[in-house]
């Protein structure tokens, strides 16, 4: 691990180092930018950031994060640096004062939806409800 000033940077990280370091983050930041020959189709490391219990997710509204963070992440435009700043200064603020609690409870609740055990429950009951549609 290589520190820069107070921030620590992992090179590399397995599955559970990765969660502990999502965890144990004041905020976990994925600002994606779409271009040309790239859009974030969904931000599957957002999901494990709420589901490791990260207490701030953020990032940006573009592709398919919407749909991935619900509203349990800080949303900031693409490109406003600004922004971000203050997002990740209001992390810091709730981190300190205990009031990320109720987030951290949200961002799980949004990434249980991508279980994969949730997932198939909910096509099996879709199934049953409407076995036409998914008759071979």
């Amino acid at each position: 691990m290589r520190h820069i000033g107070e921030t620590a940077a992992e090179h590399t990280a397995d599955d559970d180092q990765k969660l502990g370091l999502m965890a144990g983050c004041a905020a976990y930041v994925l600002p994606s930018k779409p271009r040309t020959e790239f859009v974030e189709t969904f931000g599957i490391s957002l999901v494990e950031a709420m589901l490791s219990g990260a207490p701030t997710v953020i990032t940006t509204p573009t592709g398919g994060i919407p749909e991935a963070v619900g509203r349990a992440a800080v949303s900031v435009r693409p490109g406003d640096v600004d922004g971000l700043a203050v997002a990740l200064d209001d992390a810091v603020r709730a981190l300190a004062d205990g009031t990320c609690d109720e987030r951290i409870e949200l961002a799980r609740r949004q990434g249980r939806r991508f279980d994969r055990r949730e997932v198939l429950r909910g096509l099996l009951d879709r199934a049953e409800r409407r076995p036409q549609v998914f008759a071979a």
